[in-house]
């Protein structure tokens, strides 16, 4: 039996026209059951990704990737597995009036109070707020349709309150979100014909109606279940569609990397500022225009480049860090 399972599989998002592409140089990291972190690795220039965790486990991916919303998987595997495809993830690109429904968001029956389980999927949504600045949402609640409206109502925006002010305590600013309650007025509508937890629902707007014609609770409980639902929709943002203007391959990836270990031990780049005199080449890393360089400037320098928002090269990062040094 194996000792590992190898696991595969790609993403694919849309470019600044909608158009379907692979998504290279994304993020994927993947965890156990427990939270611990097993593998993070990165896509290729297709956007796939190929990597390894302990046979016979439960594990969580999720992928990140710059201008498009957070998305994770949950798989396992068994004992016997040697390969396992997760076949194709589609990534949703962040716009104006879209959106995604939070998942694993879970509060005490009947209240607004967050069970520790959601922070982790809240957790995600604070680093997407912090990587995008300029993101402005909606935090919406929404209810199934059993007991009184205006009791749902009250109900659905007070857990929408709730996951507002636990982002909030994260760090980010309130202004940036608006919280919403809307009981059942909005159910999940399914374009098509689903299996969901193991009920095959048909297409349709999931309303009273429609649920008065599934004749089965199994069904009624899926189609509650989907209704009961936490969105984050975004009402602003900003996006340059010429922010991300190549990705670094993979193998420049690993060049700087390796390069920075040898320079700084892996350690976050530490020194006096340098003042004046900045040669053009190196402007790139003014990002205040103070006609300074900053330790957290070359820092935040190397950051994008690892995200693909810096329009420099691996040779033009280890310049910069020389110059950096070489003034002390």
């Amino acid at each position: 039996k194996p000792e590992s399972t190898k696991i595969s599989g790609c993403l694919t998002g849309q470019d600044q026209n909608g158009n379907p592409v692979g998504l290279p140089n994304a993020t994927i990291e993947i965890k156990d059951n427990a939270g611990n972190v097993i593998k993070t690795v990165r896509t290729d220039e297709n956007g796939c990704y190929i990597t390894e965790v302990p046979a016979g486990g439960e594990y969580t991916l999720t992928a990140t990737h710059p201008n498009h919303f957070f998305k994770s998987k949950s798989f396992s595997t068994s004992e016997d597995d040697f390969d396992l495809s997760l076949g194709f993830i589609d990534m949703q690109r962040i716009r104006s009036g879209e959106g995604i429904v939070l998942k694993d968001i879970f509060f005490d029956f009947g209240k607004s109070t967050l069970k520790p389980i959601s922070f982790v999927e809240l957790d995600k949504v604070v680093n997407l707020m912090n990587e995008v600045p300029s993101l402005n949402v909606e935090l919406a609640g929404h209810t199934d349709n059993k007991g009184s409206y205006d009791g749902n109502q009250r109900l659905s925006e007070s857990r929408a309150k709730s996951v507002y002010e636990y982002i909030k305590s994260k760090g980010i600013d309130g202004s940036r979100m608006v919280y919403k309650g809307y009981s059942y007025s909005q159910p999940v509508v399914l374009e098509t014909s689903e299996v969901i937890e193991g009920q095959q629902l048909p297409a349709g707007k999931l309303d009273g109606a429609y649920i008065s014609r599934l004749g089965s609770k199994e069904k009624e409980a899926v189609v509650d279940q989907l209704n009961r639902r936490t969105e984050f929709n975004v009402t602003g943002v900003k996006v340059d569609n010429n922010v991300y203007p190549a990705y670094p391959t993979l193998p420049e990836v690993d060049s700087l990397s390796a390069q920075l270990t040898d320079l700084t031990g892996g350690k976050k780049i530490k020194g006096k500022a340098k003042k004046g005199n900045i040669p053009a080449q190196f402007q790139f890393a003014d990002f205040n225009n103070d006609d300074k360089i900053k330790a957290k400037e070359i820092n935040e320098a190397i950051d994008r480049f690892f995200d693909g928002r810096l329009d420099a090269t691996v040779p033009d990062i280890i310049a910069l860090i020389d110059f950096f040094f070489e003034q002390e």
